[in-house]
């Protein structure tokens, strides 16, 4: 953590009498490099000031996960989106479970300055990934990041129509809601498959498979329509080295659920795998592996620990 010569953090300026954007940066990052420094020993100490700031009417909660929580600045906060050049509404992602909240922050930052340099690439699945990333910045000198508030897909009309259907339980059935929006209906089961086809081609992804996490996107309106987006970039990181099969040597693919490789009944056993978790596979029917199941498979979050190992 960096201080400038007069004591203001970067910039923002700690005042007590009342809550600003900037004294609220502060008062959570302070959190976080009090419980990373060890100045306290409870390990909700960020979720403790998190819930606080909520009860102080600084912060409103919009949303978040196990590592972070998702959150809207109350006081107006205009100058730090002119800082960040983000001019339109901004969540702060707040890492909560340290560190590895930090490291999602930092990979969802490393993520779109990879993007924004790829405006010139011709590859029209880069042209899907350039335009579906979410602005994601770290606040200089903090452990905060910045992103691009979009509707969650909770939160969306296609969810809120099935709903209203009937056949859904709202409570009960949220997920299963939002697991059948992404994977049944015409509109968004198209745009998932291609997004998640362009980002399996230059990044290495976990946690986005629709069966297991489907809260993990979003939808952003754009004058063509609702655009699907994903929400949490915590687990995607650039390809710098190719993805193999370690069995048979060809490229591992994300596997989406119900594509069509997956009525392919020698692909059964990994069929069952995509219902319950994210699966990589290389999708190569003679690669064996030594196995009565066709096709090397592995969960993504393994295989995406085992690829950022050296990264």
């Amino acid at each position: 953590m960096y201080y400038n010569q007069n004591n203001n953090f970067m910039g923002f300026q700690n005042t007590q009498q009342i809550a600003t954007a900037d004294s609220i940066i502060m008062e959570l990052n302070n959190a976080i490099t009090a419980t990373l420094n060890r100045q306290v020993t409870n390990v909700m100490h960020v979720r403790d000031v998190v819930n606080k700031m909520i009860s102080e009417n600084k912060i409103r909660k919009v949303g978040g996960g196990q590592n972070r929580v998702a959150i809207q600045i109350v006081p107006d906060h205009t100058r730090l989106k002119q800082m960040l050049n983000m001019p339109g509404n901004i969540v702060i992602m707040v890492p909560v479970k340290l560190p590895e909240g930090i490291r999602d922050n930092l990979r969802a930052d490393a993520m779109f300055k990879i993007v924004s340099q790829q405006g010139l690439n011709p590859d029209p699945d880069m042209k899907v990934i350039c335009s579906t990333a979410l602005p994601s910045k770290i606040i200089p000198s903090t452990n905060l990041l910045a992103q691009e508030m979009v509707t969650r897909i909770e939160d969306s009309t296609f969810v809120k129509n099935r709903i209203a259907s009937g056949k859904y339980d709202p409570v009960k059935q949220l997920g299963l809601v939002c697991r059948d929006v992404l994977l049944t209906d015409p509109y968004v089961s198209k745009a998932y498959r291609e997004l998640i086809q362009a980002w399996d081609k230059f990044f290495v992804i976990a946690d986005l498979n629709a069966e297991f996490s489907p809260w993990n996107f979003g939808f952003r309106h754009t004058q063509a329509g609702q655009q699907l987006v994903i929400l949490d970039y915590g687990y995607v990181v650039y390809k710098t080295k190719p993805l193999v099969c370690p069995s048979c040597g060809r490229p591992l693919k994300y596997v989406i659920p119900g594509e069509e490789l997956l009525e392919n009944d020698a692909f059964r056993a990994l069929r069952t795998n995509a219902s319950t978790f994210g699966y990589y596979s290389c999708k190569n029917l003679s690669c064996k592996r030594g196995q009565n199941t066709a096709a090397y498979q592995e969960r993504d979050t393994d295989v995406f620990l085992r690829y950022t190992e050296g990264v």
